[in-house]
């Protein structure tokens, strides 16, 4: 499934139980609903195991990209889904580290290491 917000590119695919969210482009208040609307239908699928967000193709993400993460990560810890990024930038990596968010998340350098083994 793809769907697009204001220049940002969602595409989701599964992989098994795991649901892939690939986003490609800028997320920040006026795209960060298209990420957020993809990942919690993926994470209510009962039939999902884990959702990696696959961020290789973003390059800038505000404050509102940030409370976009969070919620996700609320929201699948309130269910049996794991969660994990994949493909961090420098940017994005560096906006997680400054408002000491980065290590509450499972990131990964790639969606194929993100992969359960």
């Amino acid at each position: 499934m793809k769907q697009g917000g204001g220049g940002l590119d969602v595409e989701v695919r599964r992989l098994g139980p795991v649901k892939v969210v690939r986003v490609r482009g800028d997320v920040d208040l006026s795209t960060s609903p298209a990420l957020l609307s993809a990942a919690m239908k993926a994470l209510r699928d009962t039939t999902t195991s884990l959702v990696i967000i696959n961020l290789a193709g973003v390059g800038y993400l505000d404050s509102s990209g940030v409370a976009t993460l969070i919620e996700v990560l609320r929201e699948a810890r309130r269910r049996p889904a794991g969660l994990r990024l994949a493909g961090l930038q420098q940017g994005p990596r560096e906006v997680l580290h400054l408002t000491r968010l980065l290590n509450l998340f499972d990131v990964r350098r790639s969606e194929e290491e993100a992969l359960p083994s």
